[in-house]
């Protein structure tokens, strides 16, 4: 376990815990994979906020053996593979980890904070998380509770892929992650169509669910499916690569609870990840549907 310096402190306590809801797909864990955050040699004390547990793994990766992390405290605004969107940095950690993304590919990894972790007075984040590429950025400013305005930048990022995060270390001052594949290979080309085939499901469902929303006067997200793959292809990603079998899949949660999409994004089958998508996208249009029958009482 480790302490975090000052700037991670805004970051951490506003974290709020993920509902766990028992998944409909046989086999599925209910509960979403942790990674330990590690101290480098840089450690920071916060004057014993955060109570070390265990031994400190002090070292580690060097830089350029690992990713830049940018921690995600609001799990609604975790970027999914596929996604676009924007992200306003202005803490000290976040804006080193975008300094340090600028100089290894402009790219960077998007994590979660694990909110039980935090509940328990310790530091940790999922498992899986999403590397993003940096699309542009442009200053801006942020203003704190006593008025006061400091520099901050808007990111415009992509979600491409998944990635396993596989050990955290605290360096001085962002966090950086040692990463592991979650299976990124070429879908099999002996595969007999299904997959596919729930996939458009998937696409079906998704805009349906869409026009309910819309006609309950619901906020709702319909994905531009060929603007996606624009975005993906410009990375070097294609149709037959598990990738962008995940993100379209993902594409389809936009308007679902940010438990449920968290919960999919830690699913590394694509086959898995589609299913649990469909049994998401059949409840929510139950649901709707529900909501729609009583309007008309």
């Amino acid at each position: 376990m480790v302490t975090m310096p000052a700037a991670f402190l805004l970051v951490v306590c506003s974290s709020f815990p993920i509902q766990r809801v028992r998944s409909p797909v046989v086999g599925v864990a209910a509960a979403v994979r942790r990674t330990a955050i590690s101290a480098s040699g840089d450690e920071v004390s916060l004057g014993g906020l955060f109570r070390p547990t265990g031994e400190h793994k002090r070292g580690g990766d060097s830089e350029d053996a690992s990713s830049a992390v940018i921690l995600q405290h609001d799990i609604d605004r975790l970027t999914l593979p596929g996604q676009s969107q924007q992200l306003h940095l202005y803490d000290t950690s976040n804006l080193s980890a975008l300094r340090s993304a600028f100089s290894h590919g402009n790219s960077f990894v998007h994590v979660a904070l694990d909110p039980e972790a935090v509940a328990k007075r310790q530091i940790g984040v999922v498992a899986i998380g999403t590397e993003c590429q940096i699309l542009s950025v442009s200053p801006s400013s942020k203003q704190n509770v006593r008025g006061e305005a400091s520099s901050s930048l808007v990111v415009d990022v992509l979600g491409v892929r998944q990635v396993r995060v596989e050990q955290c270390t605290q360096f001085e001052p962002h966090v950086r992650a040692r990463l592991g594949s979650v299976g990124e290979l070429e879908l099999a080309s002996a595969d007999d169509g299904s997959l596919e085939r729930h996939l458009s499901e998937v696409d079906a469902l998704s805009a349906e669910c869409h026009a309910l929303r819309a006609a309950l006067s619901l906020p709702s997200t319909l994905v531009d499916q060929d603007a996606m793959r624009k975005d993906l292809a410009s990375t070097g990603l294609g149709p037959n690569q598990a990738a962008w079998v995940v993100a379209r899949a993902l594409g389809g949660m936009r308007n679902l609870a940010a438990d449920r999409r968290l919960r999919a994004l830690q699913l590394c089958q694509p086959a898995l990840l589609v299913s649990f998508v469909l049994a998401e996208l059949l409840e929510e249009r139950h649901r709707l549907l529900a909501m729609k029958a009583l309007r008309t009482l």
